[in-house]
């Protein structure tokens, strides 16, 4: 298929992730990483979450985060992301989407707070 035919999302539609912490920004997949079957603008949107990928001077390059079209938490690296889509172009869709994976996420971190083993403590 061609580029064009696919709706991917555009350079105009994004800034430039270089250089900046990703961490609660929606990331664009580039389409090189993409199977050709998921080479759609909705596969390509990425909450970025957590990872030394996330901060630009940081040695490592992995972000982690969650698919917002299917809330697949996986890691993906820095240089797999074409940019930051700009806020005007992030669909209703997606806005509940992060809002789902922000409330899992924080419903994560309470649990592991609370599996701590209470016996290492000192008295």
């Amino acid at each position: 298929k061609a580029w064009n035919d696919l709706h991917l999302w555009k350079p105009e539609q994004m800034e430039s992730h270089l250089g900046q912490n990703l961490v609660g920004r929606v990331l664009v997949v580039d389409p090189s990483v993409l199977k050709d079957p998921y080479k759609t603008s909705d596969n390509q949107l990425f909450l970025a979450q957590s990872g030394n990928g996330c901060y630009p001077r940081a040695l490592g390059t992995k972000v982690f985060g969650t698919f917002l079209n299917d809330g697949e938490r996986s890691f993906l690296y820095r240089t797999d992301f074409a940019g930051i889509l700009k806020d005007e172009y992030i669909p209703d869709w997606a806005k509940q989407a992060i809002r789902d994976a922000q409330e899992e996420e924080q419903e994560m971190e309470q649990e592991e707070s609370q599996e701590q083993d209470p016996g290492m403590q000192m008295q």
